[in-house]
């Protein structure tokens, strides 16, 4: 059971770094070029370079701290619950990061519209496509079918029940 268990955590954290590729470039690359090509049209320079920076940084890091939630505890959630839940984890760090900068005069006060918006955009993208791999994922696994005679498995009439790692 235990190599049942820790091979299951080694394929999970193998997935981190692929699922991190998946999740941060376009959380990063979509709000910056979308971004800098209206400060383009509009010739607004300022909002063109934030777009590569208080922009688009923390959407990224929004993305990477929802797909990391996601890989410590992956669950399937409603379209809605995730989205919410996704703009809370991204939302509430970058105010407090952008508070602290704009505080100590280290960032403008226009971040305040930049930054926490972004992150909770980014977030929130990132926590429905992890939960639509989740149930994905878990509609693949209950179309698995299970072997009654491993060890584990307990066949229940005409049903067989898999006892291990069952929630």
């Amino acid at each position: 059971m235990f190599q049942k268990f820790q091979t299951a955590q080694t394929s999970r954290k193998q997935r981190l770094a692929p699922d991190l590729l998946r999740a941060v470039p376009p959380a990063y690359a979509f709000p910056a070029l979308s971004t800098f090509a209206n400060a383009q049209l509009i010739g607004n320079d300022a909002l063109a370079t934030a777009a590569f920076t208080t922009i688009a940084i923390p959407s990224a890091a929004a993305a990477a701290a929802v797909t990391v939630r996601d890989h410590v505890r992956p669950r399937r959630r409603g379209l809605v619950r995730a989205a919410i839940s996704g703009a809370a984890i991204g939302l509430f760090p970058a105010l407090a990061v952008t508070g602290a900068l704009v505080t100590n005069d280290i960032a403008a006060s226009a971040m305040w519209w930049e930054a926490p918006p972004s992150a909770a955009i980014g977030g929130a993208v990132a926590s429905v496509l992890a939960s639509r791999r989740a149930a994905r994922a878990h509609r693949q696994q209950a179309d698995t079918p299970v072997d009654p005679r491993e060890p584990g498995n307990e066949v229940l009439g005409d049903r067989t029940m898999q006892t291990v790692g069952v929630r």
